[in-house]
């Protein structure tokens, strides 16, 4: 009889739907098989067990020290200062005066080129520096007028320059109230109206003011004078005497009087002179410059300076003192615009970012201490918090960035591994003792003396001692880091206490005898195992606790 190839496909279905049911039938009895061993296992640890409990009584000493709330983190090092230097434009490595790893002075150079592109752009720079040189030598440095003139009509107020004075340093020289008004800004109630004409009184004077604007409470008072001092007190009061306000005078329109240069030979005018427009106001000594004279002896400058970092390009320079930490090309080497020729670390300091969980972050502060120390170097180096990141980040548990600064740290490099301790809170020094030390009456902290015959290091028996014959020392608790607390009250430095410590132990034993079925042989039923047939439990490899098992284990 001939099979269809549709029977057969069935066939070969249905084939696979039993492998499939016999392998869950196998896992679900390896689960069964934990569970039974894991019931049997727990009696077989615990029968037996047994504890022990033992006071003894140690004496301690009171010391001085400094207790402190820190939060740890860790890091890599990198360097304050740091630069990579790339060519200035296409050129060729002449000289290499160090390598990597050197340690370079501020001022020393690194390496040299040689360039046509630099050669050239110098040419350029030096010829316009000649060509400006040549025409400043014949600009006439004279000013044309030896006079500082006033710029419109009005009065001098608030003249500051003197003979003497430099022009370009004093500023301001004066001002030319152009109105002849002054005007008091001040708050005023809500009762002022615009228009209103008010009095003013300045000093034991009174003048007659217009409110002339109104912005929200704030009122502009115009007085027709102008010879009072700038700044000067004034209080103002309405029509029927009622207080409106005070403040300090100012010039309603004026101009400010300046100048270029020069220095003030003599002053002109005084203080409430009225004046015309181009009236003298200051003369200047001989020799005040120009304003074309002035200008391009600025431009002068600029140009020296540009010289001065064109002729810089021809080499690198450490700008601090530093590391080379890369040093790639060597002498006649081609270099195109902009590749690589070193990288400098500076040596001045270092900083490290640390991890700070998110229920630390608020105990971090900028400028707290913090303690370092690397595997590469014994010892203890000081920092401080530089910077806080408030930008979390993580899934589940949100942690932030806290940037230390690092003093110098002699041999360190960048990319060093540190840890660090943040200071976040400390007691100073204080007199602290063991937390086992302190104990309790209430409210009320104590701490027991040890007797006159007791020596540091001595350990009682609980039988040896009586607390209730003990001589009780009360005392106010501080800051405490688990191990030390801070204490204050009657006690001096060295003073002998005795510290209640309590040692528990816990013993187990198991007489009974048996076997645990480990589920390791069963895996051979479905993967690899001959003919899919569940393996004989019988045989199955015991773990070994049925043996007898003795141990002693720290109750903590």
């Amino acid at each position: 009889m001939e099979t269809s190839p549709n029977a057969f496909a069935a066939a070969q279905q249905k084939k696979q739907r039993k492998k499939r049911i016999r392998t869950l039938c196998i896992l679900i009895a390896l689960v069964a098989v934990l569970v039974v061993a894991a019931i049997l296992l727990l009696p077989l640890l615990t029968k037996g067990d047994t504890g022990a409990s033992v006071l003894t009584w140690q004496v301690g000493a009171v010391s001085e020290g400094e207790i402190r709330s820190t939060i740890s983190g860790s890091g890599t090092l990198s360097a304050k200062a740091a630069a990579s230097y790339a060519a200035p434009a296409d050129a060729t490595v002449q000289e290499v005066l160090y390598r990597t790893g050197d340690r370079v002075n501020k001022g020393d150079t690194i390496l040299t080129l040689s360039s046509d592109a630099l050669d050239e752009e110098l040419a350029s720079l030096e010829e316009q520096l000649e060509s400006l040189q040549s025409t400043l030598a014949t600009t006439t440095q004279e000013a044309k007028s030896l006079y500082v003139t006033s710029p419109a009509a009005g009065v001098v107020k608030q003249l500051t320059a003197a003979a003497g004075s430099i022009v370009e340093d004093a500023g301001t020289l004066c001002l030319i109230s152009t109105d002849g008004r002054m005007k008091l800004v001040i708050d005023v109630p809500e009762t002022v109206q615009k228009y209103d004409v008010v009095s003013v009184m300045i000093g034991e004077d009174v003048q007659e003011g217009l409110v002339t604007g109104l912005s929200g409470s704030r009122a502009t008072i115009i007085i027709e004078e102008n010879e009072y001092a700038i700044g000067a007190e004034a209080t103002a009061y309405d029509a029927d005497g009622g207080l409106i306000g005070s403040g300090a005078l100012e010039l309603n329109e004026y101009v400010a009087v300046t100048g270029t240069a020069g220095r003030i030979a003599s002053v002109l005018t005084a203080e409430n002179n009225s004046v015309s427009r181009g009236t003298r106001l200051f003369q200047l000594e001989d020799g005040a410059p120009n304003a074309t004279y002035l200008e391009r002896k600025e431009q002068e400058a600029e140009l020296m300076e540009q010289i001065a970092d064109c002729r810089a390009k021809y080499s690198v320079t450490a700008e601090w003192d530093a590391i080379v930490t890369s040093l790639p090309v060597a002498a006649g080497d081609t270099l195109a615009a902009g590749d690589i020729m070193c990288s400098l670390a500076g040596t001045d300091g270092y900083r490290m970012d640390v991890s700070v969980d998110e229920l630390d972050i608020s105990s971090i502060q900028i400028d707290q201490a913090a303690a370092i120390t690397m595997d590469a170097f014994n010892g203890t180096f000081s920092g401080r918090v530089a910077n806080l990141s408030y930008e979390g980040t993580g899934s589940y548990v949100t942690s932030y960035s806290a940037t230390l600064d690092i003093d110098p740290i002699d041999g360190a490099l960048p990319g060093m591994s540190a840890s660090a301790e943040i200071v976040t809170a400390t007691s100073g020094q204080a007199l602290i003792v063991p937390v086992d030390a302190v104990q309790y009456d209430g409210e009320q902290a104590y701490v027991y003396l040890a007797g006159d015959d007791a020596a540091l290091g001595m350990v009682y028996a609980e039988a040896d001692v009586d607390p209730s014959a003990l001589e009780r020392m009360p005392v106010e608790t501080g800051m405490s880091d688990g191990s030390y607390i801070a204490v204050t009250g009657e006690l001096d430095a060295g003073a002998l206490i005795l510290v209640p410590v309590r040692t528990t132990t816990s013993t187990y034993e198991s007489k009974d005898t048996g076997t645990v079925l480990m589920p390791g042989a069963m895996m051979g039923a479905e993967f690899g195992g001959a003919g899919g047939a569940m393996p004989d439990m019988g045989q199955m490899p015991s773990n070994g606790y049925g043996n007898r098992n003795r141990g002693t284990r720290p109750n903590e």
